[in-house]
């Protein structure tokens, strides 16, 4: 076996992940959140609205880029060093190009708008696309070897140097770029630590036929990040609605991706790496599906449900009055981000049963579905545009967890009951809630205790007999 191929024992390295992944998810969700209700007290809705319209031209970029081929690493049977040489080199030049396009654009766009600083912001906030395009392969190393500790450093240090620029200038008054340097900063340095902890650099160049035998899952892979990351729904509020509702919806959906950051980053790929590997031992795919099923209905109903109740108070409180017309809208993205957190673990399922086209179809459809509804709903207001939006990905995520569970054998009533303990907690902490947010979560957790118990037996002893 290879360095490139070297994984440590599956179960120990999949529990040590989850725990590096989730502990550092928890510190850097603190982070931003503390960061952002500064900034949120500090700019206004115009502001986040222009940067949300600049981040918006940049996701056609960072979508359009090959950075999910860091997934199709992690799914190859066999690598060699000149396929990893062959798509460094390509996804840098893929890098520029789609940088200099994205300038162009972003300059076409501030000509024929009223927005002229589209032309000096888009600049600066893409060249994230060219650091992202340098960590892949580092990315997909690290993930293969499951060396989740080095990866969650990466998020960590990425995090602390954008938002720790980010509040610097705020405070200083650098007014828009606190918000515009914060992405680029948090991936430059994500990239410095990727490029430490790998203990890999480039031998040459090499032709891009090496990439032939992971060409079709990476290409599948790219069109499922691009329909995730590409805000179309920003650009049509940005477009139709103005910057005062897109600065509403941009706001209120940055909390929910905040608070999403533990499904996506820990629970996905963990989850990614370790059922990559259980593909030739069916019994070990059930159990690892069905564990991050718990762990995701866990993380998501105290933590979405606890938002919901919490947002009339908290929203003004925290991040001042003049976001409280977003409270409607966060409200509604509450939903979106708990079936969020279950879809981080639908994909990564799919994907790494090689069924990423049924993934890519199923995300084809919710993004197209979603943004019907938003534009017919949008004479109504902002928050029942949105309402109608999560309401959109409520009507199809029953699809995507069918088409997960069966990929990994798993019947929908064994399904069930292995996520009924946090379920039945939610609908205790639901049904407590008349009394307080205390006595809410005190049920929760009471209910969650007896009845998971015997869920989480089976998931240790899971990772026991993977090693």
């Amino acid at each position: 076996m290879t360095a490139i191929d070297h994984v440590p024992r599956r179960g120990r390295a999949a529990a040590r992940g989850m725990v590096w992944s989730l502990g550092q998810n928890a510190l850097t969700t603190l982070v931003t959140l503390l960061v952002f209700a500064v900034t949120s007290r500090t700019l206004g809705a115009e502001a986040f609205g222009r940067v949300a319209l600049a981040t918006s031209l940049m996701t056609f970029a960072l979508a359009a880029a090959p950075v999910a081929f860091a997934e199709a690493l992690v799914q190859a049977d066999r690598l060699t060093d000149r396929q990893l040489d062959a798509l460094f080199w390509c996804a840098g030049a893929a890098g520029m190009v789609l940088y200099l396009a994205v300038c162009a654009v972003a300059m076409v766009v501030a000509d024929r708008t009223t927005l002229p600083e589209i032309a000096w912001l888009t600049p600066v906030i893409a060249s994230r696309v060219l650091f992202e395009c340098f960590a892949i392969v580092p990315t997909g190393l690290l993930q293969r070897r499951m060396a989740f500790r080095t990866l969650a450093l990466r998020q960590l240090a990425g995090v602390l140097a954008g938002n720790g620029l980010c509040l610097l200038l705020v405070l200083g008054g650098g007014g828009i770029w606190a918000l515009a340097l914060n992405g680029p900063a948090t991936s430059l340095a994500g990239l410095l630590v990727l490029a430490a902890g790998a203990g890999w650099r480039p031998s040459g160049l090499a032709s891009p036929g090496h990439l032939k035998s992971v060409a079709r899952f990476g290409g599948f892979a790219s069109a499922v990040r691009a329909l995730s990351i590409l805000r179309l729904d920003q650009l049509v509020l940005g477009l139709f609605a103005g910057p005062v509702a897109l600065g509403a919806f941009y706001f209120a959906n940055r909390i929910v991706q905040i608070g999403s950051g533990p499904a996506w980053g820990a629970l996905g790929p963990v989850t990614h790496a370790l059922l990559s590997r259980c593909r030739g031992s069916p019994p070990q795919l059930r159990e690892g599906y069905l564990s991050a099923a718990f762990a995701a209905t866990t993380l998501a109903v105290p933590l979405f449900g606890g938002l919901w109740l919490v947002a009339p108070i908290a929203v003004p409180n925290l991040f001042g009055t003049q976001w409280s017309e977003a409270v409607p809208v966060l409200r509604a993205l509450c939903l979106t981000g708990a079936l969020g957190c279950f879809g981080a673990v639908n994909g990564a399922s799919l994907s790494a049963q090689g069924r990423v086209g049924a993934w890519f179809a199923y995300q084809s459809a919710l993004q197209a579905l979603r943004l019907v509804v938003l534009v017919l709903l949008l004479p109504q207001g902002i928050g029942t545009a949105t309402m109608g939006y999560a309401l959109a990905g409520a009507v199809l995520w029953p699809v995507a967890t069918t088409l997960a569970a069966r990929a990994c054998g798993v019947s929908i009533s064994r399904l069930f009951k292995a996520v009924a303990a946090p379920l039945l907690a939610g609908a205790a902490a639901l049904l407590m809630s008349s009394v307080g947010v205390a006595a809410a979560a005190v049920a929760f957790v009471t209910v969650l205790t007896v009845a998971g118990w015997p869920r989480l037996g089976e998931m240790l002893r899971s990772l026991r007999s993977q090693g």
